[in-house]
């Protein structure tokens, strides 16, 4: 479904780094639209990404999962 995957996808940080699990940021969203991946796989998003997730996705929000590594402030 192209349009939830394009809102999963607006609410990830676009880092492409992996830590989801996923080969980037629209593959994990891909997988989120397919019922494969929960909300609380970004580290880059942190606490705020899985709660927009969450709501986008319709489900109770959760912590990011801490054991796929830390959230970092954005750098510029």
């Amino acid at each position: 479904d192209a349009p939830r995957v394009a809102a999963f996808d607006a609410c990830l940080p676009q880092t492409q780094c992996g830590q989801c699990g996923y080969p980037g940021c629209r593959p994990y969203a891909e997988a989120m639209a397919r019922g494969e991946a929960d909300v609380d796989h970004c580290p880059p998003g942190g606490d705020a990404g899985a709660r927009a997730l969450a709501w986008v996705l319709g489900v109770p929000a959760k912590p990011y999962d801490r054991s796929r590594g830390l959230h970092k402030p954005a750098q510029v």
